[in-house]
């Protein structure tokens, strides 16, 4: 794990590109050491990272369906008409998968799925809303709850297959939550939308007008999730660093 959070998996023998401090002055070297072993890294190694615009985004990328029922001839495929539902990934998929792993609901045996957040919050849950009908053939509208809260809700098999189909997990316990799989194969659009729906759930913006300075922070229960999301972040060249926060 390095200073700033990232955590690296590698066998021993993988090679990387380091600079490290000298012993005597505690400063970097000038140049770049030959690729070395993850076995003889030292603790203070200064390693180099890929740049994210090495490896782009697709341009284009189609979701990964399962067949239809009809198709497959099995039960455990799809069941539900998704025809109206997108065939390929894009910004407004990306937001719904990142807001409902912030705030939302899906209850894969009652095929429900639900949105909810705040008053102030109301241009985000009707957007939701509108993203989600088209594919359903509904038109749900945001609800305000008597607690205050505005509620987008559906019950709809084609939609909770659908989210299934993006990757998106069967709600595990909080703390083990982690990013729909189909998000890291998902085209540049797509995963900034996931960003955005993220960080418009459990995300947060602090403005120092004293330092001229702004900083974003989002959080999580679940380690892995946060993890993920610094890793996203950096593939748009966005560096971020980890920190723990407990309870009293």
């Amino acid at each position: 794990t390095t200073s700033w959070g990232y955590r690296l998996r590698a066998t021993e023998d993988h090679k990387f590109f380091s600079i490290y401090k000298s012993p005597s002055s505690n400063a970097y070297r000038d140049g770049i050491t030959a690729p070395e072993r993850a076995d003889e890294l030292q603790k203070d190694d200064a390693l180099l990272w890929q740049p994210p615009d090495v490896t782009p985004f697709p341009k284009e990328c189609a979701i990964s369906r399962r067949p239809n029922a009809v198709e497959a001839g099995e039960r455990r495929y799809r069941t539900a008409n998704t025809e109206n539902f997108p065939a390929t990934w894009s910004f407004d998929v990306g937001l719904v998968l990142g807001a409902l792993q912030g705030d939302g609901a899906v209850n894969h045996t009652k095929a429900n799925v639900a949105f909810a957040k705040g008053e102030r919050d109301t241009d985000l849950v009707e957007r939701v809303a509108a993203t989600i009908n088209p594919w359903c053939g509904g038109d749900t509208e945001a609800k305000r709850q008597s607690t205050g809260v505005m509620l987008a809700a559906w019950r709809n098999q084609g939609l909770v297959e659908f989210l299934e189909d993006c990757g998106f997990d069967r709600r595990p316990a909080p703390d083990q939550r982690i990013t729909p799989r189909g998000i890291w194969t998902a085209s540049e659009s797509a995963v900034a939308g996931y960003l955005s729906g993220l960080f418009s759930t459990n995300g947060c913006v602090e403005v120092n007008e004293n330092a001229k300075r702004v900083c974003l922070s989002f959080a999580s229960v679940s380690r892995k999730l946060i993890e993920d999301t610094q890793q996203l972040l950096f593939s748009f060249g966005v560096r971020s660093n980890l920190s723990e926060y407990t309870s009293g």
